[in-house]
């Protein structure tokens, strides 16, 4: 197979890994939601700040260096796999050692048995760390996706629910986090076996250490981007309004899991592969940015429009408080995931120090957005400051494409976007309208659905009615078609 025929085939087995694994989320969430409470989620949540954080201490950015590295021996694989297991050891005592303060510092004494509890999952996944990156260098989406269904299918959908229905209550998600990892490791082990026993030497380890540091930098202030807003509304909310902002967190992570990672996974091997043919990385990273403007600016329009019926349909009528937060933290949904492409972009090419100053600009943004917005509106503040903080990343990245492909231009980029986001409005005003008469008719389950399809019909109809966008529509459906037939070749990607 060529580069493109691997990457075109691939994406269909990522996507359906992830649609598997994006169903059966919100099957577990419609579940859990009814058996547990705001506030188990709110510890669970607030014991993931922790567990996040020293995850990227744990693994010092190993993986993504030898999926990146050109030249891999397994004197590499070898060096890659000690530094894994040694960091992620140290992290697990040290996490279990500090339980006590952190309990302290959220105001929450419940944190100190679930955090010492989670600790063990750092040698656990520092094993499998290095066995995952070699999978994913060899382009095994079959295996990269079965390994990430298979783990949530068994973590949770079983483990969790099962707990979770005999009363288990938040150790429910514990124990579910801890089996889900485990499986991960395993599976990973078990396809890739590392040789720890193969010789090496400080030369083996400069360039990993290296090039995963400064991932590492960035991975941190990714940390920041993700979790801040997390510890800002567990510290001065508390773990009830934690739970609320984390369950509308959660919805607008789907659609940006269904579509970011599943580019992201794609796009980064393949990348890293055609890191110096600035033509090729140009073409790709249009294509990217277009697919997901098609589809993430509609996707917010509706949930916008439908998330009063959303939440109870899928959370229960106690989740109420989730309404709003949800409606403002999808408007951001766009540049949430249209970032990660420039992100793909920025660690294939080996741009890692320039990444990791931007995504500090990006947590520093969230903490003090987030801060001043739950000083003034709680919840809802927060939301508002993490979407004006995701805004200025998108901008920071976007200019660092910019830097790195000389070629793309400004205005390319500008029109892609503007196309649809006309295209959405439109759509949203015909649906709106519609949807005014549709909404005192039945059941919010058929208040849902019916509106969905007349506001699908009606974005397909337009992009249809448009040449520039009936291309984009039509090369999409062709690809999708051809990777299907198995006639794809090295011009369609």
């Amino acid at each position: 197979m060529s580069l493109a025929e691997k990457s075109t085939k691939g994406s269909m087995w990522v996507i359906l890994g992830i649609a598997i694994q994006g169903g059966a989320q919100v099957l577990v969430l419609m579940i859990l939601a009814r058996l547990l409470t705001p506030f188990d989620f709110g510890l669970i949540s607030a014991s993931l700040v922790v567990v996040r954080l020293a995850e990227v201490f744990s693994q010092m950015g190993v993986g993504p260096s030898i999926t990146q590295y050109k030249f891999l021996k397994k004197e590499h694989v070898s060096a890659g796999f000690k530094i894994t297991m040694s960091l992620s050891v140290m992290v697990g005592v040290l996490v279990f050692s500090l339980a006590s303060p952190i309990a302290k510092w959220f105001g929450m004494p419940e944190l100190v048995k679930i955090v010492r509890a989670l600790s063990i999952v750092f040698p656990i996944m520092g094993s499998g760390i290095v066995s995952n990156a070699l999978i994913i260098r060899s382009l095994m989406y079959k295996w990269m996706s079965f390994i990430d269904a298979i783990s949530y299918l068994v973590g949770y959908c079983a483990v969790g629910v099962i707990l979770a229905f005999n009363g288990m209550g938040v150790w429910s998600l514990v124990i579910a986090i801890i089996v889900q990892t485990t499986i991960t490791a395993f599976i990973s082990i078990w396809i890739r076996p590392i040789d720890i026993f193969v010789k090496t030497n400080k030369d083996h380890y400069k360039y990993i250490v290296n090039y995963g540091t400064g991932l590492t930098l960035a991975k941190i202030a990714n940390y920041g981007s993700a979790q801040i807003d997390n510890m800002v509304t567990g510290r001065y909310l508390g773990a009830e309004a934690l739970g609320v902002y984390g369950r509308a967190y959660e919805f607008l992570m789907m659609p940006t899991n269904m579509i970011g990672t599943v580019l992201d996974k794609t796009l980064f091997p393949i990348m890293s592969k055609i890191q110096d043919d600035i033509v090729q990385l140009h073409k790709v990273y249009l294509r990217s940015i277009s697919l997901v403007a098609l589809l993430m600016f509609p996707i917010s329009a509706l949930v916008i429009l439908l998330a009063h019926h959303i939440v109870p349909l899928f959370l229960g009528n106690q989740w109420g408080a989730t309404v709003l937060p949800l409606q403002v933290l999808i408007s951001g949904l766009l540049f949430r995931t249209s970032y990660k492409m420039s992100d793909s972009l920025a660690r294939a090419t080996g741009a890692v120090y320039r990444r990791a100053w931007r995504q500090w600009i990006f947590a520093i943004a969230i903490l003090v957005f987030s801060l001043i917005g739950a000083k003034i509106y709680g919840v809802v503040g927060v939301s508002i400051g993490v979407v004006l903080a995701v805004i200025v990343n998108f901008s920071l990245m976007m200019q660092l494409s910019f830097s790195i492909i000389p070629t793309l231009k400004l205005r390319e980029v500008i029109g892609i976007h503007v196309k649809y986001f006309a295209v959405t409005i439109i759509a949203l005003l015909f649906t709106y309208f519609l949807s005014i008469y549709i909404g005192e008719q039945g059941s919010s389950i058929v208040q849902v659905l019916l509106i969905s399809i007349i506001f699908i019909i009606i974005y397909l109809i337009i992009l249809l009615m448009n040449n520039n966008t009936k291309i984009d529509l039509l090369w999409g459906y062709n690809l999708i078609k051809k990777i299907l037939q198995k006639k794809q070749t090295i011009k369609q990607i």
